[in-house]
């Protein structure tokens, strides 16, 4: 699926509950997620879906709608036993958050702002040992409110980006 209309950028899904999800590799998982960051189009949101998710989206149109607007990556045991039910196989690899983002910053070598929303302290504190990250920010997990268009620009909740 091209992610990016009028751009080249083409990444591989495969549905979970009408949710497209990107089924990447770890490596290609940081190019993809590098080459995205590196284009001239605004903020890029990268999701996480696991099980939890999952459910609150199967429940929730707003978050769901959310959701479908990011680029989403799988995350545990769940989404994965979802994928060998749709698909018959696993995702190549579980692309969780806290594993993820501190790995990508190690991957990139631009500095970039990144924030992260429902992140947990200790992982905040590994992702700010990388000079490459110029602004940082956490956000509570408790977010659905801050999903309001420009709501995090706004000021609102811990940590806020402006």
């Amino acid at each position: 699926m091209n992610v990016f209309p009028g751009t080249s950028i083409i990444a591989s899904q495969r549905m979970i509950l009408d949710m497209p999800v990107c089924d990447f590799g770890w490596a290609d998982a940081f190019a993809f997620a590098d080459e995205i960051a590196s284009l001239p189009i605004g903020q890029t949101v990268i999701s996480f879906l696991n099980a939890h998710n999952a459910n609150l989206m199967m429940h929730d149109p707003e978050y769901r709608a959310v959701l479908s607007r990011h680029i989403v990556l799988p995350d545990g045991h769940g989404v994965d036993l979802a994928s060998v039910l749709f698909h018959g196989k696993t995702f190549p690899a579980n692309l969780n958050g806290t594993d993820f983002v501190p790995a990508l910053m190690t991957y990139m070598t631009t500095p970039r702002r990144i924030a992260m929303v429902g992140a947990r302290p200790d992982v905040l504190k590994r992702c700010r040992k990388f000079p490459e990250t110029r602004a940082m920010a956490r956000v509570h997990r408790r977010f659905r409110r801050l999903f309001r268009p420009g709501a995090i620009r706004r000021g609102h909740g811990q940590g806020s980006l402006r």
